[in-house]
């Protein structure tokens, strides 16, 4: 006597596994898409919140008179210089890379102008100098040296001590930073 076995069993074992599969698929995407309510990528209530927050302190400095023109610290802004009429500023030297035989310097000043003129001087241990000028870039927030590009043929390997000074009829300031050329 032969016993058959119905498949009618292995059946409802499939599809019972298919539909715990398929409400699983479903409750996630109900959780990621519908509780939390914002696509990937999105800001969430929080962070929209927080940002409110932020511009609100910052439009309530502005009609406060506090608000810095030059768009950085208040310590930044532009301090006088005894016995002048110009006023001293930060200025700083925010890269000095090598980029095969060219030094690449780039510079912040902390102040908003379009005049004036940036002067390099670069020396190194043996008294070896290099002095070049460009002009004044504004910014949105600060102004910057127009960039020197100098070709490492002008120098020679070593440590370069880099002073960069800016001048226009108002303001003045100045930068120095060690750089080795390779």
């Amino acid at each position: 006597m032969k016993i058959y076995k119905s498949n009618k069993s292995n059946k409802k074992v499939v599809i019972f596994m298919a539909i715990l599969i398929i409400a699983i698929l479903f409750g996630v995407i109900y959780f990621v898409y519908i509780k939390n309510n914002t696509p990937p990528g999105a800001p969430t209530r929080e962070e929209i919140s927080t940002g409110e927050d932020i511009k609100d302190q910052s439009l309530e400095s502005g009609l406060d008179g506090n608000k810095n023109q030059s768009g950085s610290d208040p310590s930044d802004s532009p301090q006088s210089i005894e016995g002048s009429n110009k006023k001293s500023v930060s200025l700083t030297i925010n890269s000095a890379t090598q980029e095969g035989d060219i030094l690449q310097l780039r510079t912040a000043i902390q102040a908003i102008t379009d005049s004036g003129k940036c002067t390099i001087s670069i020396t190194d241990s043996l008294n070896k100098a290099y002095t070049d000028s460009v002009g004044v870039q504004a910014l949105p927030a600060t102004s910057t040296c127009k960039g020197f590009d100098i070709p490492t043929s002008s120098l020679s390997k070593g440590d370069w001590t880099i002073t960069i000074k800016f001048e226009n009829d108002e303001i003045i300031g100045n930068a120095t930073k060690v750089v080795n050329v390779k």
